[in-house]
């Protein structure tokens, strides 16, 4: 028995030592629905899977591959790309497999696909001894949205065993928090660059790529190739940069890579010169925001540049819609420091000093605020880019849901709306009636209207998209709610045959003539006290009739409109109904044809309660004008003491202009300017979006622009 136990105890830690290390994500080509999962393995397994979903409970699971640890190294890289993604939304997920052991669980977040306030840490050189570490802790302190590293990450020279231990000390932010690299001069010494492209599954070529996040753009470069003009990189670049700037939920743009094209540092004061001399005009031409880079373990900050150098605004703190780019070097991950500058201090430098941490770059709809940040929590230096928006141009809204006319159901009904505009939609107001019913700031906007809350007719259901101008875009549609309409009310008179005799099927239809039958208002029977109007049972009480018969005609106006249709019957003991001669609904009755004689199937207590039936199904029998319905009630035996019956016929109908289609109901738990187009298809908009943007006398957008844009009046504004 102990051996055993020994055993279980050994294979356990066993599977327990290979569980997954090294967790870090990354986005991937579509960062609002895309998440990349990594992690090492010592040993491989036949799995590589990550269960994931919105809550804690999983639910979901994607597989993925393994590869042999690059250059030679022991062990094995694991990678999952989750794809299909809600954007901007918490997910929880463990990676690993069955056979190997599973982490434990943990979160990430996907990027917005629209504008929405969020938080990047930068930072380059990185290393992996204890000012690393206070930097990955800072990091994780700060809870950022998104971790950029700016090249030089675990100086591991070819070491697999220092790549290792880089992974595990990062996995602290990594495993929750995407990280997106570029390569740096040391992730190319000694073979290292398969190490780098090995150990991260990026977007593109994986060397140089882009990504967007909500309304910031972010374009990664690689120093190590060649970006002169001609070469491929540079020319992706200037593609990139040219997409980004057409792109209208695009507000920022970053650029990130690893040689700083200006530095006062001594240490490498000319690693930059291919950057400044080719991408730094492209960076111009398209109003890049921000560049970052490391390499100089320290922190640099310019003031706003362009064409090569020139300050385009002496302020310190605040840039308002400046025309130049802010350069930026966060070298200080945790390697060893750089305290050499040149003296004097270039006139384009605004501020520069050597300590470890990183700079924070908070985004929102108008304005960058980027702040340099010690591992301590001081911050050493901070300033913001504001961005006034210029422009006339409402935004374009479609309502995609429901469809104009619908007629909406009892329950809760979900509203959705299509919204975009050129610099950017804040928020979406969903109004009935002009009543605010929900405000919704995420895409894809919806809301839920309850129309028990609404009176029945028809209403203006309307989505309002506001920009950042104040411009507003409206569009509407029309929705109905039922009306109700009693056809026949619960103790209403009706006309009766109670004289014992079979009257075959003709007394059902709408023609027969029962000009010369009783009446008198329900309830009608006999043997029970609340009986509104007795009826007779024959010469004999125990050998009663088997059968009475009911009529009552009624004005249906226009039945192509009901929605719905409902009877009530109280009865004892069983009953056939009929609209118009075609039978509708029975209850304690044998199948097939009812006669005179057929008895019940057994005996019922009615108690002045009603059955109801669904007749929407059979509305198709409802004729225009007078319908008949008729009612035929069984005794289960010649001896029954009593005979009960009532019965009620009630609709909902659509009011005129509506459509009976399909709604969609609500989800468990989810609930100044121009004026805005109504009633565009979703699918339009993207293509109309063009005539909504600010044009200059070349017909190129104002608010977006490249090398090829001439048009002056409004430059340096839309950036």
């Amino acid at each position: 028995m102990r051996i055993s136990i020994a055993f279980v105890f050994l294979c356990t830690a066993a599977h327990a030592q290979d569980a997954p290390t090294q967790i870090h994500l990354g986005y991937g080509g579509d960062a609002s629905t895309q998440m990349v999962v990594m992690w090492r393995t010592a040993a491989d397994t036949a799995t590589h899977q990550v269960k994931y979903g919105a809550s804690a409970s999983l639910g979901l699971v994607a597989s993925g591959s393994s590869a042999a640890a690059p250059n030679g190294a022991a062990g094995f890289i694991h990678t999952v790309a989750l794809g299909g993604l809600a954007p901007d939304t918490l997910y929880y997920y463990a990676c690993g497999s069955a056979s190997g052991g599973w982490s434990a669980t943990k979160t990430f977040r996907t990027a917005p696909a629209t504008a929405k306030p969020l938080v990047i840490a930068a930072f380059g050189d990185c290393g992996t001894g204890s000012n690393s570490a206070a930097v990955q802790n800072a990091v994780k302190a700060a809870a950022p949205d998104l971790v950029l590293l700016l090249g030089d990450l675990a100086y591991a020279n070819g070491s697999q065993s220092v790549w290792d231990t880089w992974f595990n000390l990062i996995q602290v932010v990594a495993d929750h928090i995407p990280n997106m690299p570029t390569i740096g001069n040391h992730e190319t010494y000694g073979g290292d660059i398969a190490s780098y492209l090995g150990r991260f599954t990026l977007p593109n070529n994986e060397r140089w790529y882009s990504f967007d996040a909500g309304d910031v753009h972010v374009t990664a470069i690689d120093c190590m190739s060649s970006v002169s003009p001609g070469s491929v990189q540079y020319d992706w670049v200037a593609a990139d940069l040219a997409a980004a700037a057409q792109k209208p939920q695009i507000r920022w743009k970053i650029a990130m890579f690893h040689y700083p094209p200006f530095t006062s540092g001594t240490a490498h004061p000319t690693d930059g010169a291919s950057i400044r001399k080719n991408l730094v005009p492209l960076f111009d031409a398209y109003h890049v925001d921000l560049a970052l880079a490391g390499h100089e373990h320290n922190y640099e900050r310019t003031y706003p540049l362009n064409e090569g150098g020139t300050v385009t605004s002496s302020a310190s703190t605040g840039y308002a819609d400046p025309t130049g780019t802010v350069y930026i070097v966060a070298g200080g991950g945790g390697n060893g420091l750089y305290n050499s500058f040149s003296s004097p201090k270039p006139a384009w430098s605004f501020y520069r000093a050597a300590w470890h941490g990183y700079a924070r770059i908070a985004v929102d709809a108008q304005t960058m605020t980027v702040t340099g940040v010690k591992t301590d929590g001081t911050a050493m230096d901070a300033f913001t880019i504001t961005k006034s928006v210029s422009d006339a141009a409402a935004p374009l809204v479609a309502l995609t849901a429901p469809a104009d006319g619908a007629v909406l159901p009892a329950t809760p009904v979900q509203v959705r709306a299509r919204a975009i505009d050129n610099a950017g939609v804040v928020k979406v107001e969903f109004r009935v009636d002009g009543a605010l019913v929900a405000t919704d700031t995420v895409a894809p906007f919806q809301a839920t209207i309850d129309p028990a809350t609404l009176a029945a007719g028809m209403h203006q259901v309307e989505a309002r998209a506001y920009d950042l101008a104040g411009n507003v875009g409206i569009a509407a549609i029309s929705a109905a709610k039922t009306e109700p309409v009693t056809y026949v009310a619960a103790k209403s008179t009706w006309k009766y045959h109670d004289l014992g005799q079979d009257l075959g099927s003709g007394w059902r239809t709408a023609e027969f003539d029962d000009s010369a039958w009783k009446t008198g208002p329900g309830i009608l029977g006999y043997g029970e006290g609340y009986v509104n109007t007795a009826i007779s049972y024959g010469p004999s009480s125990t050998n009663k009739y088997r059968t009475a018969y009911f009529r009552r005609s009624f004005d249906a106006a226009d039945p192509a409109q009901v929605a719905l249709l409902k009877l009530r019957v109280t009865r004892d003991d069983g009953f056939v109904a009929y609209l118009n001669g075609t039978e509708i609904a029975r209850s304690n009755m044998p199948t097939g044809t009812a006669a005179y004689a057929t008895l019940a199937s057994s005996t019922v207590e009615a108690g002045n309660a009603y059955l109801s039936f669904d007749l929407s199904p059979l509305k198709a029998l409802l004729a225009s004008g007078t319908n008949v319905l008729a009612v035929e009630v069984h005794q289960a035996s010649a001896g029954s003491s009593d005979l009960v019956f009532d019965a009620e016929l009630t609709g909902e109908v659509v009011p005129a202009g509506a459509v009976l289609s399909e709604v969609e109901t609500a989800p468990a738990g989810k609930g100044g300017g121009g004026c805005g187009i109504i009633g565009l298809e979703a699918l339009l908009l993207l293509g109309l979006f063009y005539l909504a943007t600010p044009r200059g006398a070349s017909g190129r957008p104002l608010t977006r622009g490249g090398p090829a844009m001439r048009d002056q009046p409004l430059r340096g504004r839309g950036r």
